[in-house]
């Protein structure tokens, strides 16, 4: 794992949610996942989260979290009926989407400045606030803690860290509520990647 993976710590939160920490190693790689052999054993992609159990392995994090939730204990993290895991993978799909433009956008304005895209920092920008704007407007007050739950808030953080510039929270109101809520939760204070 690596702390500062937004995905890597969706499946630590799960992990924590589902009381599963006594059962599940986690294993920290170093910064160049490259280096790191038993890693690339279980993820061959070098890529994201793995999860190694006898006999083969997982990756991504939607993957992982979905496996994750069928072990342990307390309520289900995927929903209850069709109509409620449907709402959820929906937020899920999203989450990860923005999630996933904001580490290319991160990336690439690391990148020397003479070789940086506009194109592509303009479209994954656009493609961020859409994002966004729709899981706004797939929020309800009574949205419970679900994986499209944690994706979100941890897509939130994420982009808080990394990408400071960007003002997300005054035409999301309700993101940006369900963050500071969430935040406060055990399962993400102790995966925060400032801890």
């Amino acid at each position: 794992m690596t702390g500062t993976s937004p995905f890597v710590r969706q499946c630590r939160v799960v992990i924590r949610e589902r009381r599963l920490l006594s059962t599940i190693e986690e294993i920290p790689i170093g910064a160049d996942p490259e280096a790191d052999m038993a890693y690339l054993a279980a993820n061959p992609a070098g890529h994201g989260p793995a999860l190694s159990y006898e006999g083969g392995s997982l990756i991504g994090p939607a993957e992982i979290c979905r496996f994750l939730d069928l072990l342990g204990d307390g309520p289900s993290l995927s929903g209850n009926g069709s109509a409620q895991r449907l709402a959820v993978t929906e937020r899920l799909g999203f989450a990860l989407a923005g999630t996933e433009l904001a580490v290319r956008l991160m990336h690439e304005t690391k990148r020397p400045a003479a070789e940086r895209s506009a194109l592509w920092l303009r479209r994954w920008r656009a493609g961020l606030d859409r994002t966004l704007d729709r899981l706004e407007s797939l929020r309800t007050e009574s949205t419970s803690l679900d994986l499209g739950e944690i994706a979100t808030v941890i897509g939130l953080t994420y982009l808080d860290l990394r990408l400071p510039h960007i003002d997300w929270r005054d035409s999301r109101p309700l993101l940006a509520r369900t963050q500071v809520s969430l935040e406060r939760r055990d399962s993400f204070k102790t995966t925060h990647p400032a801890t």
